[in-house]
């Protein structure tokens, strides 16, 4: 079996303490960094990040990976020491802001917001961390970014002098007034209309917005040179033609569903429920659209209890795995026309989490896909072509990538002009 692969910490993830190691000289100095303050890191500090990492992998740490761990715990401590020296720092409302985003997070994945006990449980179980850790980690990752951001990055973008004309920004700002248009019902917005929004929703006065869209589009444009530049014609096609399994339709059904779900307890009620409702419906689409319309709007709850209905796109190649071949046969069935079951109330079908009633809208063949056709509707991104869908993705990985060397730059330059002292002798444990 092949070794899973061991993750690096670096300076933009977050790890956790692990409790229980063996008897060891922890308070040994494996390091010193001295940027703005001297700072050491001892061999428990180094140990507690590499538990963490050989969890994850499933296996012992290598000698060299323990040093990729100290070298990743040394660049963070750096940038960290550089924040303080700029005197940037982080409030506890800013982390109380971002932990209810996480908050939010978690919300649309359990249906509901998690209590303060739930959230920190939640936590624990994910990260190995109590929320008191996981604050600090927050913190330590909020400050990196904020100086990356608000100091390094634009010291760089000022060096480089990268021209940004009034053009590109005169675009920029005509998208927006073309999105708003949509809001009016078509009809473009007044400047003074459009300075209104501007100005609620970002507190700037237009010719400060413009300012603050001018320094954006030269850092992006500085980012994307490290990552190897905006994505050319060429590229999306040499993408398309490289890949084309990637941005192929997969064969779909549309339809709508009312689904009743058991466990082992409440199966057979679940059945009894789920025949009721076919014995209602029978084969009628308008009884159908009654009873999914009812449920969906929650109009009967006491006759409807533990039914749901909604709308959904089923993608071939992972419904079987998904629903069951009961259920996959309905969807996409083998021979027969290509309508077959459109528009039409199938029979009742037994998933493994549920009973399902399926009434199929549309039913699409895999195929596929050129530059200039509209990507697959289940992917729910609107009439976009696969050329600007392919050019939106390069995009993306450029700034990724023009990220990732600016961090690399920005250790280059800290390292160079701080003291930094190893003893590797503690390394190995």
């Amino acid at each position: 079996m092949k070794n899973k692969r061991f993750l690096i910490f670096s300076i933009f993830c977050m790890a956790a303490p692990v409790a229980g190691f063996s008897q060891y000289n922890g308070k040994a100095v494996v390091a010193t960094i001295q940027y703005n303050t001297t700072e050491p890191v001892t061999a428990e500090q180094l140990r507690l990040q590499v538990e963490i990492l050989e969890k994850q992998a499933g296996r012992t740490a290598t000698t060299q990976e323990r040093q990729q761990v100290l070298d990743g715990m040394i660049d963070q401590k750096l940038v960290i020491q550089a924040s303080a020296k700029e005197k940037i720092t982080v409030s506890e409302t800013e982390i109380n802001q971002q932990i209810q985003v996480i908050k939010q997070q978690m919300a649309q994945s359990a249906g509901r917001m998690l209590t303060d006990a739930e959230f920190a449980e939640a936590i624990k179980q994910q990260t190995g961390m109590d929320m008191s850790v996981y604050r600090d980690q927050m913190r330590q990752q909020m400050l990196i970014n904020k100086y990356i951001t608000q100091r390094y990055l634009p010291q760089v973008v000022s060096k480089a002098n990268l021209a940004v004309g009034d053009n590109e920004i005169n675009e920029q700002i005509q998208n927006m007034k073309n999105q708003m248009a949509a809001s009016l019902g078509g009809r473009q917005p007044t400047d003074a209309e459009f300075s209104a929004a501007v100005k609620q929703q970002t507190g700037l006065e237009l010719a400060a917005f413009r300012a603050q869209l001018k320094t954006q589009t030269a850092q992006q444009k500085y980012i994307l040179r490290l990552g190897g530049g905006e994505p050319t014609n060429d590229d999306v096609s040499t993408e398309l033609r490289a890949h084309p399994a990637l941005y192929r339709q997969d064969g779909y059904v549309q339809g709508n569903y009312i689904r009743i779900p058991f466990t082992a307890a409440t199966k057979t009620r679940a059945k009894d429920t789920a025949d009721k409702l076919m014995r209602q419906i029978g084969s009628s689409g308008e009884e159908f659209l009654f009873h999914f319309t009812q449920i969906k709007n929650n109009s009967d709850p006491q006759n409807y209890q533990n039914c749901f209905a909604g709308s959904d796109y089923f993608v071939q190649s992972i419904t079987l795995q998904r629903m069951g071949k009961e259920f996959f046969d309905v969807a996409f069935p083998s021979g027969g026309p290509d309508n077959q079951g459109i528009r039409k109330v199938s029979k009742l079908v037994e998933t493994p989490q549920e009973y399902v009633i399926l009434y199929i809208l549309k039913r699409e063949k895999g195929k596929d896909l050129a530059l200039n056709d509209i990507v697959p509707e289940y992917l729910g991104m609107g009439a976009i072509s696969v050329k600007d869908y392919i050019a939106s993705a390069l995009l993306q990985d450029r700034i990724n990538a023009g990220t990732t060397e600016l961090s690399k730059n920005l250790i280059s330059e800290l390292r160079k002009a701080a003291t930094i002292k190893t003893f590797p002798q503690y390394i190995n444990w």
